[in-house]
């Protein structure tokens, strides 16, 4: 009897270790276009980067993503992280 008790804890503590769920990472698109100055002429063909600043970062020191993405001949870009 205590053996089918001990097997039934165990397989409930293994169902329910199992069924945790991993966070999901949500991914977000930025998007837009680069002007060169007021006279709202398109930056074409231009390499870009983008310094993200990342929260609750585990590394030790600053937490910082960077993105390259370059624009189109309209000045558009987009980049996903």
């Amino acid at each position: 009897m205590k053996t089918l008790l001990y097997i039934s804890v165990v397989t409930f503590i293994l169902a329910s270790v199992s069924c945790k769920k991993d966070k999901e990472e949500k991914t977000y698109v930025i998007s837009g276009t680069i002007l060169k100055d007021c006279s709202m002429e398109p930056l074409a063909n231009t390499p870009l980067r983008a310094h993200v600043n990342v929260l609750n970062c585990v590394k030790l020191g600053k937490c910082l993503d960077v993105y390259y993405f370059d624009t189109d001949n309209n000045g558009h870009f987009s980049f996903v992280m």
